[in-house]
């Protein structure tokens, strides 16, 4: 149990820094100074609603037609796919 501990929280340490410590860098440079704080609340706050709202519904979609948690994870898949994509 400790080895999970220690996997979990070196995993939280060094992903969760790469991909937030440059997120406020980016926004800003998208935005003329006057917009720049609507522009990035705006952003912001549609991306999670779209992609954190809409996935649990699309995900229990899933799941009842299909009784497998595979179509689940070909869902997640796509999303990673596209956002990768859309990243480079």
């Amino acid at each position: 149990m400790p080895a999970y501990y220690a996997a979990v929280i070196c995993g939280l340490a060094l992903n969760y820094p790469s991909m937030y410590g440059l997120q406020s860098q980016l926004y800003s440079a998208q935005f003329p100074t006057r917009l720049r704080y609507t522009g990035m609340s705006i952003g912001i706050h549609i991306a999670a609603a779209l992609g954190g709202g809409l996935a649990p519904v699309v995900a229990a979609t899933l799941l009842p037609p299909t009784g497998s948690l595979a179509a689940v994870g070909i869902y997640v898949s796509c999303l990673a796919l596209i956002s990768a994509t859309c990243a480079d």
